[in-house]
Protein backbone atom coordinates (compact mmCIF):
# COMPACT_ATOMS: atom_id res chain seq x y z
CA UNK A 1 0.00 0.00 0.00
CA UNK A 2 1.46 3.37 -0.97
CA UNK A 3 0.39 6.40 1.09
CA UNK A 4 3.45 8.63 1.41
CA UNK A 5 6.03 9.29 -1.34
CA UNK A 6 9.09 7.05 -0.82
CA UNK A 7 7.25 4.82 1.66
CA UNK A 8 5.47 1.49 1.18
CA UNK A 9 3.03 0.42 3.89
CA UNK A 10 3.41 -3.33 4.44
CA UNK A 11 1.45 -5.82 6.51
CA UNK A 12 3.49 -7.76 9.08
CA UNK A 13 2.67 -11.35 10.09
CA UNK A 14 2.76 -12.30 13.76
CA UNK A 15 4.42 -15.53 14.87
CA UNK A 16 2.85 -18.37 16.80
CA UNK A 17 4.07 -18.76 20.39
CA UNK A 18 3.91 -22.55 20.17
CA UNK A 19 7.54 -22.93 21.35
CA UNK A 20 7.47 -20.10 23.87
CA UNK A 21 6.83 -16.38 24.08
CA UNK A 22 8.39 -14.12 21.44
CA UNK A 23 11.15 -11.88 22.85
CA UNK A 24 11.45 -9.67 19.75
CA UNK A 25 10.98 -9.40 16.01
CA UNK A 26 13.27 -8.10 13.28
CA UNK A 27 11.91 -6.71 10.03
CA UNK A 28 14.50 -7.59 7.37
CA UNK A 29 14.81 -5.88 3.98
CA UNK A 30 16.46 -7.48 0.94
CA UNK A 31 17.33 -4.81 -1.67
CA UNK A 32 17.66 -5.80 -5.33
CA UNK A 33 15.27 -8.68 -4.76
CA UNK A 34 15.32 -9.55 -8.46
CA UNK A 35 18.97 -10.60 -8.05
CA UNK A 36 19.94 -14.27 -8.22
CA UNK A 37 21.72 -13.95 -4.85
CA UNK A 38 18.47 -14.16 -2.87
CA UNK A 39 18.47 -16.97 -0.30
CA UNK A 40 15.68 -18.50 1.79
CA UNK A 41 14.90 -16.21 4.78
CA UNK A 42 16.26 -18.74 7.32
CA UNK A 43 19.69 -18.65 5.62
CA UNK A 44 20.31 -14.98 6.38
CA UNK A 45 22.68 -14.90 9.36
CA UNK A 46 21.38 -12.69 12.19
CA UNK A 47 24.81 -11.29 13.07
CA UNK A 48 25.48 -10.38 9.41
CA UNK A 49 22.10 -8.67 9.18
CA UNK A 50 22.82 -6.71 12.34
CA UNK A 51 26.29 -5.69 11.09
CA UNK A 52 24.88 -4.64 7.70
CA UNK A 53 22.26 -2.55 9.49
CA UNK A 54 24.88 -0.48 11.31
CA UNK A 55 27.15 0.16 8.29
CA UNK A 56 27.42 3.58 6.69
CA UNK A 57 28.49 4.16 3.07
CA UNK A 58 32.00 5.63 3.05
CA UNK A 59 33.13 5.79 -0.58
CA UNK A 60 31.41 5.74 -3.97
CA UNK A 61 32.48 2.12 -4.52
CA UNK A 62 31.15 0.94 -1.17
CA UNK A 63 27.83 2.84 -1.56
CA UNK A 64 26.61 0.33 -4.16
CA UNK A 65 27.65 -2.58 -1.95
CA UNK A 66 26.10 -0.90 1.10
CA UNK A 67 22.79 -0.42 -0.71
CA UNK A 68 22.66 -4.02 -1.95
CA UNK A 69 23.12 -5.82 1.41
CA UNK A 70 20.22 -7.30 3.36
CA UNK A 71 19.60 -5.37 6.58
CA UNK A 72 17.33 -5.08 9.62
CA UNK A 73 15.13 -2.03 9.24
CA UNK A 74 13.27 -2.28 12.56
CA UNK A 75 13.12 -4.22 15.82
CA UNK A 76 9.93 -4.74 17.78
CA UNK A 77 9.90 -6.02 21.36
CA UNK A 78 7.62 -8.87 22.46
CA UNK A 79 4.03 -8.15 21.42
CA UNK A 80 4.70 -4.72 19.90
CA UNK A 81 4.79 -5.91 16.26
CA UNK A 82 2.43 -3.55 14.42
CA UNK A 83 -0.16 -4.82 11.95
CA UNK A 84 1.16 -2.42 9.30
CA UNK A 85 4.51 -0.68 8.94
CA UNK A 86 5.68 2.31 6.83
CA UNK A 87 8.71 0.77 5.09
CA UNK A 88 11.30 3.41 4.16
CA UNK A 89 10.15 6.33 6.35
CA UNK A 90 13.68 7.12 7.66
CA UNK A 91 12.77 6.70 11.36
CA UNK A 92 14.75 4.57 13.86
CA UNK A 93 13.03 1.61 15.52
CA UNK A 94 14.85 0.19 18.56
CA UNK A 95 18.23 1.30 17.19
CA UNK A 96 17.67 0.26 13.56
CA UNK A 97 17.22 2.86 10.82
CA UNK A 98 14.23 2.31 8.55
CA UNK A 99 16.27 3.33 5.51
CA UNK A 100 14.58 5.35 2.78
CA UNK A 101 13.70 3.23 -0.26
CA UNK A 102 15.28 3.91 -3.66
CA UNK A 103 13.42 4.27 -6.95
CA UNK A 104 14.00 1.54 -9.56
CA UNK A 105 14.94 -1.01 -6.87
CA UNK A 106 12.94 -4.13 -6.02
CA UNK A 107 12.80 -5.18 -2.38
CA UNK A 108 11.61 -8.23 -0.49
CA UNK A 109 10.96 -8.29 3.23
CA UNK A 110 10.53 -10.94 5.87
CA UNK A 111 9.90 -10.93 9.61
CA UNK A 112 12.13 -12.91 11.97
CA UNK A 113 10.72 -13.81 15.39
CA UNK A 114 12.98 -14.81 18.30
CA UNK A 115 11.64 -17.10 21.02
CA UNK A 116 12.41 -16.03 24.60
CA UNK A 117 14.31 -19.10 25.82
CA UNK A 118 17.47 -18.62 27.95
CA UNK A 119 20.73 -19.92 26.41
CA UNK A 120 19.02 -20.83 23.13
CA UNK A 121 19.06 -19.03 19.81
CA UNK A 122 15.66 -20.12 18.53
CA UNK A 123 13.98 -18.11 15.79
CA UNK A 124 11.74 -18.52 12.80
CA UNK A 125 11.37 -16.44 9.67
CA UNK A 126 8.24 -15.64 7.70
CA UNK A 127 8.14 -16.29 3.96
CA UNK A 128 9.33 -13.47 1.70
CA UNK A 129 6.93 -10.78 0.65
CA UNK A 130 6.36 -10.38 -3.07
CA UNK A 131 8.71 -7.94 -4.81
CA UNK A 132 8.09 -4.39 -3.59
CA UNK A 133 9.04 -1.22 -5.41
CA UNK A 134 8.26 2.49 -5.29
CA UNK A 135 7.55 2.21 -9.03
CA UNK A 136 4.71 -0.34 -9.00
CA UNK A 137 0.96 -0.31 -8.28
CA UNK A 138 0.10 -1.40 -4.77
CA UNK A 139 -3.20 -3.28 -4.85
CA UNK A 140 -1.04 -6.41 -5.06
CA UNK A 141 -0.01 -6.32 -1.40
CA UNK A 142 -3.43 -6.97 0.13
CA UNK A 143 -2.68 -10.69 0.42
CA UNK A 144 0.02 -9.95 3.01
CA UNK A 145 -2.79 -9.29 5.50
CA UNK A 146 -3.59 -12.97 5.27
CA UNK A 147 -0.02 -14.22 5.62
CA UNK A 148 0.18 -16.52 8.62
CA UNK A 149 3.19 -18.52 9.69
CA UNK A 150 4.13 -20.64 12.65
CA UNK A 151 7.28 -21.53 14.50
Amino acid sequence: KKDTPGVITVYLPQASEEYGPISHYYLVVIPFANSTKIKHPDYYDSSDLSTNSQLKPSTKDSKEEYESRAYITAKFLQRSLPYTFPLGDGIKFEGFLNRPLQKNVYYKIFVRAYVDIPQKHLYTSSPFSPNLSLDMPFGLLEWLKELIWQL
